[in-house]
């Protein structure tokens, strides 16, 4: 089984910000830098800070729905790292403070100070350093095992990176078990996620001060690499998460009406689903049941229908030795929602196979970032909305594509129309796999009913996109942009365009269009 935790807070501390205390809390990146500063004089490097909610673990555990044996791990998703000079390590350690994750951006003018940054743990006081009266910081942390405080838990967790970036599934079973069986010692101040061991001399109970440590080759001259992970803020699938994990499979066929299937029958068989239903709630739970039979049934002739042999798949400790397990994956993107793992191994029981299923597994499906790998050629950039209105108004020339919700995109078109001069210029389509609908992007206008005020050219220029898109029409398209054109240059628009020269009614702009392009 697998039941996965969303961060409650997260963020990036930046050493090279202005005065090390800018605070990221609300970027839709999370990055572990590490690079040379623009004067060639110092390394600057960045760690993230994060934090999950145990409240339902614990309460989980309680109930003995989580085991004690179950494992975490922290899953981060990779935003387009750049290759790593050399194979290293990423590191996992519990923060030994409070901190808060603040709403500030990395380039943001005026900047945030409200939460953690390099130098501050919270708003930029003197009270809130991370380490009193020092500016090299960069957050406290525990090291080492916990030892004869408490359960032998490690508060540290390692990840080796290759030479390539990748998807992060880092083990933190002690970590997790350090703050959930040891809360006295070590409160969930979450985790700080960065590069390289730190010295082994140091003990868990004590806290690691930046300032005084040695042997640390985070500030070397090696290890380079810019490592970026999407955090709880983005818009995609690719979340950070917690990731529980444990064996809940059950093997018993001693009431079963069907027959184990052998291992030579194993490429013969197909595999069906009994109970699958269109659509299943957030957060429920589901126990899918399937079974095997025949892929191609022996012919033969028979007085009276034969009925095909199901039979079940091995589980757990079965007659077979060995068990059957299954995954989860999306269908658009092939991203793994569900690893073959000890948590998906199937069960069995007088019904025949079956698996339990989370859906707090499952998250809102976004492309961009799938297809942003198939096309490197795309500079691929993240906004809050609020930002990108204020912006589309101060340099809509710095947008090319934007993609967004049905709502945001709706009150951004609205808003560039003005840019344009009139929402009656603006053409639109909605395509899919099979089909495309092309119209303006204003609603109706029933206020303009038998007033002749209603602007003509959006609807024409959606036609334009439908024979360009659609019907690969170059030339027509090019003659309907031409007359829309030579109409606007000409002063032949309707009331919303004209301000002091004369308008023109709807039908007199179309038949001026229409005129055009049969004269051309």
């Amino acid at each position: 089984m697998f039941y996965f935790e969303y961060p409650i807070a997260d963020t990036t501390l930046y050493e090279a910000t202005p005065s090390s205390s800018i605070n990221t809390g609300l970027d839709e990146i999370l990055e572990v830098r590490k690079d040379m500063n623009d004067l060639g004089t110092q390394i600057d490097v960045s760690r993230i800070l994060m934090k999950f909610s145990y409240n339902y673990i614990s309460k989980s555990i309680q109930d003995g729905i989580i085991p004690s044996t179950a494992k975490y791990y922290i899953n981060l998703y990779d935003a387009q790292s750049s290759e790593l000079a050399v194979e290293q390590d990423l590191y996992a350690y519990i923060v030994s403070q409070s901190w808060d994750a603040g709403t500030g951006y990395y380039s943001r003018d005026p900047s945030r100070t409200d939460g953690a940054s390099w130098k501050y743990s919270d708003n930029a006081t003197t009270a809130t350093q991370w380490v009193s009266g020092s500016d090299t910081q960069g957050g406290t942390w525990f090291t080492g095992s916990i030892g004869a405080t408490a359960a032998e838990y490690n508060v540290s967790s390692s990840y080796a990176l290759s030479y390539e970036t990748e998807d992060i599934r880092m083990d933190v079973t002690d970590l997790v078990k350090s703050h959930i069986y040891s809360s006295s010692v070590y409160p969930n101040n979450g985790f700080i996620i960065k590069r390289e061991n730190l010295p082994t001399s140091q003990s868990a109970t004590t806290t690691f001060d930046p300032t005084t440590s040695t042997g640390s080759a985070e500030f070397n001259t090696t290890f380079y690499g810019n490592l970026k992970y999407f955090s709880r803020e983005t818009n995609t699938i690719y979340s950070p998460k917690l990731e529980v994990e444990w064996d809940d499979s059950s093997f018993s066929t001693g009431s079963t009406w069907m027959a184990p299937v052998s291992s030579s029958e194993i490429d013969q068989l197909t595999v069906y689903f009994k109970n699958l239903r269109p659509e299943y709630r957030e957060k429920s739970k589901a126990r899918i049941r399937f079974g095997g039979r025949e892929l191609y049934p022996e012919r033969g002739f028979e007085t009276t229908p034969k009925a095909l042999t199901v039979k079940h798949l091995p589980s757990g400790s079965g007659a077979m030795g060995q068990g059957t397990y299954y995954s989860v994956k999306d269908a658009s993107t092939e991203e793994v929602i569900i690893p073959f793992s000890t948590g998906s191994l199937v069960s069995c029981d007088g019904s025949g196979n079956y698996f339990n299923i989370w859906f707090d597994a499952f998250k809102t499906l976004k492309f961009v970032h799938y297809m942003e790998k198939n096309y490197p050629e795309v500079k691929v950039s993240y906004e809050f909305v609020d930002a990108v209105a204020m912006r589309l108004i101060q340099w809509p020339s710095s947008y090319d594509v934007l993609i967004t919700s049905n709502l945001f995109g709706d009150i951004l078109t609205d808003e560039a129309s003005v840019i344009s001069g009139s929402i009656g210029l603006m053409p639109s389509a909605s395509v899919g796999s099979n089909n495309a609908l092309y119209e303006p992007i204003h609603g109706s206008y029933p206020e303009a009913t038998g007033k002749k005020i209603a602007n003509p050219i959006a609807s024409i220029l959606s036609l334009s996109m439908m024979l360009d898109h659609t019907f690969n029409l170059k030339n027509e398209t090019n003659l309907i942009n031409k007359a829309v054109e030579n109409s606007l240059l000409k002063g032949i628009t309707t009331p919303d365009l004209s301000k002091d020269h004369k308008s023109y009614a709807t039908d007199e702009v179309g038949d001026y269009i229409v005129e055009f392009i049969l004269n051309n």
